[in-house]
């Protein structure tokens, strides 16, 4: 599958913003889910081999950098509202976001440090 960006379901009224998912708005199960804030400096820097994720932003916004399994670059700006798909083997080059902004991420594996690759050389040579 492809990197895209996808629209999230969410409901907004004057006693806040709702965003729900079940089980059928996802193409995989959630195994793990985690978010970033306060971020100090950009994160990512790895791919992963064997996982796919939704990332999303519930709070602000955020520029996700990435890179395809065709070696492609792309630069994402993400909403409130938009999310974006990350298969299996995207390079995140990085992740910046915006004062109080908050990045949810859901992932369809546990976490494992050997599933992934930790530098855009490595994983530009693994793409060849």
């Amino acid at each position: 599958m492809k990197i895209k960006k996808i629209n999230i379901t969410s409901f907004k009224d004057e006693r806040g913003l709702l965003i729900p998912f079940e089980g059928d708005d996802l193409n995989f199960d959630i195994k793990r889910v985690f978010t970033i804030s306060d971020c100090k400096q950009s994160r990512g820097g790895h791919a992963h081999k064997y996982t796919n994720q939704i990332a999303f932003v519930p709070q602000g916004n955020c520029i996700i950098t990435s890179i395809d399994c065709k070696g492609l670059s792309r630069v994402d700006y993400l909403n409130v509202g938009e999310g974006l798909y990350l298969p299996k083997m995207t390079f995140v080059e990085s992740i910046e976001l915006t004062n109080s902004s908050v990045l949810v991420v859901l992932a369809d594996t546990k976490y494992n440090y050997y599933d992934s690759i930790r530098t855009k050389e490595e994983y530009l040579n693994t793409i060849k």
